[in-house]
């Protein structure tokens, strides 16, 4: 009916328009009988139409709003959903969620609800596996959404567990959403507390939910801290699972959730019969099962699809049999049918996943039958849910695993195949799941599976080089673990020291010197000169994070005399360059940079990165020609990579800019700092440096105003520059309270970086004084860009 109204009112709306056009246009013309009326008074007969069709256009969208199925006086309610037989289109109240059975324990939601929106520390729902705390999360979430409309869904279950940056990135996209969210890549090198304190901070005054989901799966500092920053905050709220309850010392509200009543028991048996389509009496199996599986959601379910379309005297036989859950499950895998249970045992590794990451290259959701086989484990139970992610019980994959350990792992093999050997046009989704892979496999023990991950040298350099930097360090962290368990000494010493360089990127200096010490015993037992020079190199890096030079310089040469290696080579004298750079040796840094050019291969990042030092130290010396040469070809070659480096091109263009400022180029300076601008994951350090130097260099608006309009094809240049020149102020305003966080995490005030002599320090002072707009402090910062000799050079070039 709704179709056929709007058909009718586009058709109206249509003769309305024929109709002004006609009476537009003085043509001459005999309408039909009965027309001839409209055309002699056209617009009386418009003002007609226009009204109908805004009634039509009313009714329609009235009728189209209107809820299926419900009574006119809108009292009447909707029917009892099914589950779609297609998998993939279960109901969810929220997204990350599913209501599951439409059942609700109404006590507890009720306790639950009560206490969240009281407000004070976050509410935890505490319960046994399987008592059905994440169903009443979604529950909880769809009733308060009148006053919490908005929420978050964080599982710890997964790679979420191991890196915390998982949980900043989602809330920060909440708050992009809100347009007050932080800069993402100065995110990413905040501590974590710092940033979390931050960002809970600034969503704390808008209506949102947090939804945690396993707060077992996190370690006790983790926990602690997570807890007690997110306590008593103004409107937003935080609703939260585990299996035991939070220690005395973390504020918490805790949420019982307890065995099953007998009246609810009959309630929940009553409707999984109805929503699951099973073939089964709810009273028969609720007087022959066991108590302790009456009063346990999970197992009640369990027992349900067990006795479903079987003979009542045989279903009884099944119920008083059913002791140990495991044993149960054991059989019900085996009673499955055989495409039912290779899909279940596909399933396994990619539990937490959402399907629409996995279809069209994964050998998991492949084959026809596929639909079928996943109703049929909904309906068995087997499966929780398979949308908006695949989730399945911990007892069902340890029966799994006991009733056929071979056969899960040969699956388990073939979609690590897939990962590691996906296309391009299927790169981007296999390099997504490679974390939470990892860390299922993990989890079903699987982990030279996961060691095979991360052998893949490419997959890690990626995700670390593109700025997807949570994937990057939980699987690295994962892969640490992995080795270690299966004896592979090596590849545990490789992503120990991967982590060691990392995260002091993330502000994590502590933990990046704690990696090193995992790596160090595991180096000594290799010999490996290879890992010992990447030891040492290292160690030179965590020594300039603590402005200690003359240390990191004995390191690095420690580290070119161990490596045999052109690459490792390539690093140590890169580095041993800025080390000079800092210590003002200029000759020694040319020297270095030059060997690490030549020592590198033509497409290695690090080589890279020592051709553009190179560049500027050349143009330092005044020989601006070559370095104009030697810049445009490094830009070149960046730009000519199969995979991006958006560091590297950031760290190029600003280079560019300063050596065309010398050369006089000042377009060419300008355009080269605004592309710099454009390009996203990379050091926020380099954009604050992009801004400063746009500042500096840019003529003020008006002039570029007065310019452009003098040259009319240059007007709109002239325009957007005048916005990018006002736009300034707010952007380096922006940075202010992050990178005061950013730094205050060191237990330094600005007094004492302002004392210190090493050239380091001195640096992070004036960073910070720049960006806080302190009034003399400002003028301790002119040295960072104006001097583009100096600390300019150093921020470019890393």
């Amino acid at each position: 009916m709704a179709s056929l109204l709007t058909a009718l009112s586009v058709f109206l709306a249509g003769g309305l328009l024929a109709i002004s056009v006609n009476a537009a246009s003085n043509v001459d013309a005999t309408w039909p009988y009965g027309l001839e009326m409209i055309r002699r008074h056209p617009f009386r007969w418009a003002g007609i139409l226009l009204v109908i069709v805004v009634v039509l256009s009313v009714l329609v969208a009235w009728l189209s709003e209107r809820p299926i199925g419900s009574r006119p006086d809108g009292t009447g309610e909707a029917p009892v959903p099914h589950r779609d037989p297609i998998p993939f289109g279960t109901e969810k109240a929220v997204v990350g969620l599913d209501r599951g059975i439409p059942w609700t324990r109404e006590a507890v939601v009720r306790s639950t609800i009560d206490k969240l929106l009281a407000g004070g520390p976050p509410v935890v729902l505490v319960g046994l596996p399987g008592s059905g705390k994440t169903v009443l999360l979604a529950q909880v979430t769809a009733l308060v959404a009148d006053r919490l409309p908005e929420a978050v869904v964080i599982s710890f279950d997964g790679p979420a567990a191991v890196e915390p940056g998982y949980l900043h990135t989602e809330l920060n996209r909440f708050l992009r959403s809100h347009g007050i969210n932080l800069d993402a890549e100065l995110l990413q090198r905040l501590p974590d507390e710092v940033a979390l304190k931050k960002l809970a901070a600034v969503a704390a005054d808008l209506p949102v939910l947090l939804v945690l989901d396993g707060l077992d799966w996190l370690d006790d500092q983790r926990r602690s801290v997570l807890l007690r920053t997110f306590t008593d905050l103004p409107r937003l709220r935080v609703l939260a699972t585990a299996r035991r309850r939070p220690p005395p010392g973390d504020p918490a509200v805790v949420v019982h959730v307890e065995a099953l009543s007998d009246e609810e028991a009959a309630a929940l048996a009553e409707r999984a019969v109805g929503y699951l389509r099973l073939a089964v009496d709810s009273a028969d199996v609720l007087a022959a099962a066991p108590a302790a599986v009456r009063r346990h959601p999970r197992s009640l379910l369990f027992a349900l699809a067990r006795c479903d379309r079987l003979p009542s005297a045989v279903a009884r036989r099944q119920l008083a049999a059913m002791k140990a859950q495991t044993t149960t499950v054991q059989e019900m895998i085996k009673a499955l049918p055989e495409a039912d249970r290779v899909l279940l045992f596909r399933l396994l590794p990619v539990v937490g996943i959402a399907p629409s990451r996995l279809i069209g290259w994964s050998p998991v959701f492949s084959g026809p039958e596929v639909a079928d086989a996943g109703f049929e484990l909904l309906r068995s139970a087997m499966v929780e849910m398979l949308e908006p992610e695949i989730r399945i019980s911990e007892l069902v994959q340890e029966a799994a695993l006991a009733v056929a350990s071979d056969t899960v792992a040969l699956l388990a093999q073939d979609m690590v195949h897939a990962v590691l050997e996906a296309g391009p046009d299927e790169a981007a989704s296999a390099e997504s799941i490679a974390a939470a892979l990892a860390y299922r496999l993990e989890k079903l023990g699987f982990s030279r599976l996961v060691v095979r991950i991360c052998q893949k040298r490419s997959l890690l350099d990626r995700l670390n080089h593109t700025g997807r930097w949570d994937d990057y360090l939980a699987l690295v962290r994962i892969g640490a673990r992995a080795a270690e368990s299966v004896g592979d000494l090596a590849l545990a010493a490789e992503m120990w020291l991967r982590l060691s360089g990392k995260l002091p990127q993330r502000g994590d200096v502590a933990g990046g010197e704690e990696a090193l010490q995992r790596a160090e015993p595991l180096v000594g037992q290799l010999p490996a000169p290879l890992l010992r020079s990447r030891l040492a190199s290292q160690r030179g890096l965590l020594q300039l994070y603590r402005g200690a030079p003359e240390q990191a310089l004995r390191s690095y040469l420690a580290a070119i005399e161990l490596a045999d290696d052109a690459a490792a080579r390539c690093v140590a004298h890169k580095q041993l360059g800025h080390v000079y750079e800092m210590l003002g040796d200029s000759d020694r840094a040319l020297l270095h940079y030059e060997v690490a050019a030549a020592e590198g291969a033509p497409d290695d990042r690090h080589a890279l990165e020592a051709r553009i030092d190179l560049a500027l130290a050349s143009s330092r010396r005044r020989s601006l020609d070559e370095a104009n040469e030697k810049i445009r070809a490094v830009l070149d070659e960046i730009r000519g990579l199969p995979q991006e480096y958006p560091a590297g091109l950031c760290r190029a263009l600003l280079a560019l800019a300063v050596i065309a400022w010398r050369r006089r180029e000042r377009r060419t300076a300008l355009t080269s700092v605004r592309m710099a601008l454009t390009v996203t994951a990379t050091d926020p350090r380099l954009r604050v440096t992009a801004y400063e130097l746009l500042r500096r260099w840019q003529r003020p608006w008006w002039r570029q105003v007065i310019t452009a309009l003098a040259t009319p094809s240059d007007l709109l240049r002239g325009i957007r520059a005048a916005g990018a020149a006002n736009a300034l102020p707010i952007a380096a305003k922006s940075y202010e309270d992050d990178v005061r966080q950013l730094y205050e995490w060191q237990d330094r005030s600005l007094t004492d970086l302002e004392q210190r002599t090493d050239h380091v320090t001195r640096l992070r002072g004036d960073f910070v004084a720049f960006a806080l707009g302190t009034g003399a402090d400002r003028e301790a910062v002119e040295s960072i860009f104006h001097d583009v000799d100096t600390r300019t050079i150093e921020l470019i070039s890393g």
